[in-house]
């Protein structure tokens, strides 16, 4: 499926790779990582054999992403099945720290280290020993790569692995499903669904801007921040009893929380917000390797008199239907990308 490209040779980005491309760039700075606590013992020669039996296993982890002269995105290029044994486990000596502190110094050494999305490589594992039979791992992947439920997958197989029970059937290969992703966009069975999206009209509500918001100045670069908080338990209790006496999730009635108030700083009565999903409709890529979640559009009108349940019920009603279309929705960014990101507004991107 390798196809040449101005004296390059590799395959062309999915979807999904596409748009996060838009947004981020030659930038590696969206990662996917997880710190998986593991007790009882685990030599480290023992970590480094299961983890390159893994990487051999998978292409799109030994794949660079490299771009022509003058042509905008990259392709994927795929390291032979050789490459899997300069795959390293970085071991940090962190013997003695608590958990928390543990899993912070593996944040930061993450956060620090330098990856090259031409060159790679672009995976890494780190082993921190904080005693005989306490154990921590964090494996650190760009999004480009892999998303959650592909991550989750990676830890199942390193611990299948380290078992010497791997499968012997060999895995499906993302780059062969990029291809299948992009062709679904223009597929016979996907029709319904690209009238579907067509029919949503979502152009006119991308121009919503929340007041003081100013334009990202172009050419600043990508530096993404992420701000978190804990809600009190009571109050999360409270949230799941009233979702479940409305018979509405409690994440339907968390957005329609958020739409309000959306509309109020807006002053739109109809306000647009990205909704996560994992992409993995078909069984059969159900715990593939490599990036296959998407953002959907979710239009939200809101109207006087709606009570918040009523809202919530609207934007579940909306959001399942836009999950039955979402292969037919073409994650390309609009016209005006450059200017905005490449993201839809409000975007829990």
């Amino acid at each position: 499926m390798s196809e040449p490209l101005q004296g390059l040779q590799g395959l062309g980005l999915s979807p999904q790779q596409r748009r996060l491309w838009a947004v981020q760039g030659e930038s590696p700075h969206l990662r996917s990582r997880a710190a998986v606590l593991v007790s009882g013992e685990l030599p480290p020669d023992l970590l480094r054999e299961a983890w390159a039996a893994v990487v051999a296993r998978h292409e799109i982890l030994r794949t660079t992403f490299r771009r022509a002269p003058g042509i905008k995105l990259p392709v994927q290029v795929i390291a032979g099945e050789a490459a899997a044994a300069a795959a390293t486990v970085e071991c940090v000596p962190l013997a003695g720290r608590g958990v928390e502190e543990a899993v912070a110094a593996l944040w930061a050494a993450a956060e620090g280290r330098t990856v090259d999305l031409g060159r790679g490589p672009l995976v890494s594992l780190s082993l921190a020993t904080l005693s005989p039979g306490e154990h921590l791992l964090l494996l650190d992947i760009p999004a480009l790569c892999a998303d959650r439920v592909a991550i989750e997958s990676l830890v199942r197989q390193i611990g299948r692995a380290s078992a010497g029970r791997l499968d012997a059937e060999p895995p499906l290969q993302y780059g062969d499903l990029s291809q299948w992703l992009n062709d679904l966009l223009e597929a016979e069975e996907t029709e319904p669904g690209r009238a579907y999206w067509q029919g949503l009209d979502l152009g006119s509500l991308t121009a919503s801007r929340l007041p003081g918001a100013r334009r990202p100045v172009r050419g600043a670069g990508f530096s993404p921040r992420r701000i978190g908080w804990r809600i009190a338990p009571e109050v999360t209790a409270r949230i799941g009893a009233g979702s479940a006496a409305h018979e509405v999730p409690p994440s339907a009635f968390l957005l329609a929380c958020w739409c309000v108030l959306l509309g109020r700083l807006t002053g739109q009565p109809e306000v647009i917000v990205g909704v996560g999903s994992d992409g993995r409709r078909y069984e059969e890529i159900a715990e593939a390797v490599g990036l296959f979640a998407r953002f959907l559009p979710l239009s939200c009108r809101l109207q006087a008199g709606d009570r918040l349940v009523d809202v919530a019920r609207r934007i579940e009603e909306g959001r399942q239907e836009s999950l039955l279309w979402q292969e037919a929705f073409d994650l390309a960014p609009p016209p005006e990308a450059d200017d905005e990101c490449g993201r839809w507004p409000f975007g829990f991107e």
